[in-house]
């Protein structure tokens, strides 16, 4: 006994003891086909957009040599230490900032270390420069 027909697309014919489904048309396999390729596209969009915003870009740091401004040094037959204020600006092209617990920084002469500081807890903001200035220390 056929309790009803569904004259859309889909032809579902129900009876009271099962569900057959009647052979579908060329309209409806087209319809199929089309939603399937938007489903797609657009998720081929969206993970396109989800990775160029969040792919990670290099955090890029330069020292300011104009504001360099050495504080004490030494020098004797057998060492050379320096400590000095160190200006530095740091460039992140993210579009997220990104948070430094801590920047260790080591100034070198001819392989040497002569001097080390550290900057904590810094943010390099997103899309922009940020300045930082690090204390170094001479090295003992």
């Amino acid at each position: 006994e056929i309790v009803g027909i569904d004259a859309s697309h889909t032809c579902l014919v129900r009876s009271r003891a099962s569900t057959h489904h009647a052979p579908t048309t060329k309209n409806s396999m087209a319809c199929g086909k089309v939603a399937c390729g938007i489903c797609c596209g657009v998720t081929v969009v969206a993970i396109v957009l989800i990775l160029f915003f969040f792919w990670p870009r290099n955090v890029e740091g330069c020292i300011n040599t104009d504001d360099l401004a050495v504080t004490a040094w030494s020098l004797n037959s057998t060492s050379f230490a320096v400590a000095m204020s160190l200006p530095a600006r740091v460039k992140n092209e993210n579009y997220f900032a990104i948070d430094f617990d801590t920047i260790d920084v080591t100034a070198k002469y001819e392989g040497v270390a002569v001097a080390q500081g550290t900057a904590k807890d810094f943010t390099a903001e997103s899309r922009g420069n940020s300045d930082l200035t690090v204390n170094l220390e001479p090295v003992s």
